[in-house]
């Protein structure tokens, strides 16, 4: 389990994120789990106003040999832009990889994704 929590006031506009998530494993699985939210000023008064990002992932992985392993991962970001145009969009992703270890240091991995978006 982690959690963290981040502040900064850079020229007077504000930024905070978020975040909490975990992993636990059960012999060659392994399941992970996570949420975080960005809350954001706008940098420029065209722009002026709050854009909040909140991503929620999901995904676990399975050690079919001590060298080779599969994972499947899902995630969701979500935004919303308050200024003077609102706006709002989501981001789904689903990643399917695979990694074959050829040494200590050397990996092979692959990953097949699909990404579906909306809005923004």
């Amino acid at each position: 389990m982690g959690a963290a929590h981040t502040e900064k006031k850079p020229n007077n506009l504000d930024y905070r994120h978020d975040t909490v998530g975990g992993a636990y494993k059960m012999g060659p699985m392994r399941v992970a789990v996570g949420y975080a939210k960005d809350k954001q000023d706008a940098a420029t008064t065209a722009t002026a106003g709050k854009t909040t990002k909140k991503d929620v992932w999901v995904g676990g992985s399975f050690a079919v040999t001590p060298a080779a392993e599969i994972s499947l991962a899902y995630y969701k970001i979500d935004t919303t832009r308050a200024s003077t145009v609102s706006a709002t969009g989501e981001k789904k992703l689903i990643i399917l990889g695979g990694t074959y270890a050829m040494s200590k240091r050397t990996n092979l991995y692959a990953d097949l994704d699909q990404a579906k978006t909306k809005g923004l």
